[in-house]
Parts: structure tokens; sequence; C-alpha cells
């Protein structure tokens, strides 16, 4: 039967049998935590928040906040308890942080132009995604971003998407070489909306310490576009 362990305000079910997860911590020292960034503290368990966890929150052991760098693990997911809920992390924070930064409105760009193409015509679609750094201050500390654009799903409006880790590209003249562009044929006449979800990435770093990859993304839904397939009219030439 397992056991439930609690660890600071959330509990875990632990295998019966399992060895200990407890560290035997140096009373002297104070806890590891926001309270103590840059000083020698002792390794610390809590239930934190965490989006990709089945419940929300996850284990987490801090074992140092140093030199501009937090050094942790994450364990297994856990619940936090009623009475005592967890307290963020610094990553989490910077999480919480970068989902609140406004990120940039990518349009969609459709070619043919004018909202109209063609039944069996490779329309093509493209948009502008952007890297990007912000900076900001949290628990004390500047805190710098480094947001880029990761992942993009095309939305054709009949019913069919794609995904890609580019933006595309605009049709030049002069450039009939398709590779890079992003195309779709459509195989009837309708009216459909058309649109672009980017999905954001970043890095963050405390002071002048390394860079870490942020635990989550952000996803924007780009505004809708009309677009209106017609049947081609074929045209006599020299006549």
């Amino acid at each position: 039967m397992a056991a439930a362990e609690d660890y600071g305000g959330g509990t875990v079910a632990k295998p019966a049998g399992s060895p200990s997860t407890s560290i035997k911590d140096d009373q002297a020292l104070p806890a590891c935590g926001a309270a103590n960034i840059d000083a020698d503290c002792r390794p610390v368990t809590s239930c934190v928040p965490l989006a990709d966890s089945p419940t929300g929150y996850m284990l987490q052991t801090v074992f140092a906040f140093q030199a501009g760098t937090t050094d942790f693990e994450y364990g297994g997911p856990c619940t936090p308890t009623a009475s005592q809920a967890a307290k963020p992390s610094l990553p989490s924070l910077v999480f919480q942080a970068f989902r609140r930064v406004p990120l940039p409105t990518s349009a969609l760009r459709i070619q043919p132009p004018n909202g109209k193409t063609l039944v069996g015509l490779e329309t093509i679609f493209s948009t502008r995604a952007t890297a990007f750094t912000k900076t900001l201050t949290l628990l004390g500390k500047r805190v710098e971003l480094r947001i880029r654009p990761t992942g993009f799903t095309w939305h054709h409006g009949d019913g069919t998407s794609q995904a890609t880790d580019w933006a595309g590209k605009a049709w030049r003249n002069g450039s009939p070489d398709i590779d890079g562009y992003i195309t779709h044929i459509y195989g009837h006449t309708a009216t459909v909306h058309p649109s672009v979800t980017v999905t954001w990435s970043a890095q963050y770093r405390v002071g002048s310490g390394p860079w870490q990859e942020v635990d989550g993304t952000v996803t924007r839904q780009g505004p809708v576009a009309t677009l209106t397939i017609v049947e081609g009219e074929p045209v006599l030439n020299g006549y």
C-alpha cells in the first residue's frame, strides 16, 4: 500500500518499500528560497505550480539560489493541501510573468492577394513573428527574457490545418522555388476563414547568470482572414 508523504503543503503517494526521499538538511543554514538568494542554504522540497503536471503541481527540490542561478530538480506530481498552499518558485514566477508579456499579433498573409484564390491553386500562407527581449523585476531581481516563436499552426478554414516551425515566406518574382513556402490547395469553391496560431517559447536569466529555458510555452491566435475560393475561367489568347 502506498504511503502519503507531506512536502511543504502538498502530498504525494509514496510506493510501499521505496527508499526515503527526505534530505538531511544542515539545520544551521536557512532554507533555500527567495528570501536568501545568493546565500548558502539547505535544500527544500515543496509542492509548486507547474502547468505540465497532471495535477497542476509538481514536487520541486531547491538546492541553491546562487550567482543568479537556481539549482533545482522536479519530482512527481503532487497536490497542495487546502490549509497551506504551495509558494511559487522562481521558475514558476518567471513562467507566470512570461504569460503576461504582450506578444505581437501575427496576421496571416495570403497569396494570391485581395482575398481570392482559385480551386486547385497552391495558395501561399505566411506571417511575421520575430524574437525579442523583455526585462522585468521578480523577487527584487532583474530578470531578462529572450522570447522567440517556435511553432506555427496554419488553419486553412476548410477543416484542415498544418504545423510548421517557421513563419513561411511571401511569394516574390524571381523566386519560383516552392521550397520554404507554406501552401494549401483548396478542392472546391467556398468562402473560408483561415488564421495562424503562433507558439512562443522563452529563455530567462537572473542578473548576469546563465540562460535557462522557461518551463512552458504561450500560444496566441492571430486574427481571422476571409478568403473566397473560385473556379478559374479559361481564357483564349491571341484571338
